[in-house]
């Protein structure tokens, strides 16, 4: 999964705290895990931040082509 316009903190990994937190902006997600997430949003009350899949079959509902986005997609806005 990753997120556009910024990075997260990894800090908890299948329910259990992480000693330090680790920063990124991707995580692979295997099936059975758990990541807990914390970001900060720097961008201007009401942006978005889309939050994906980067593997492109999951990115697409059947029918679609590489022009549209579907799937396995979240958009987090925020109001302040």
């Amino acid at each position: 999964m990753h997120m556009h316009g910024g990075s997260f903190q990894i800090v908890a990994e299948d329910g259990h705290m992480l000693p330090q937190p680790i920063t990124k902006d991707t995580v692979q997600v295997a099936p059975g895990e758990t990541y807990d997430l914390v970001f900060n949003a720097w961008a201007p009350p009401g942006s978005v931040y889309p939050f994906h899949c980067h593997i492109l079959a999951h990115l697409m509902n059947p029918g679609q082509t590489g022009e549209e986005m579907g799937g396995l997609i979240t958009l987090i806005e925020y109001a302040k």
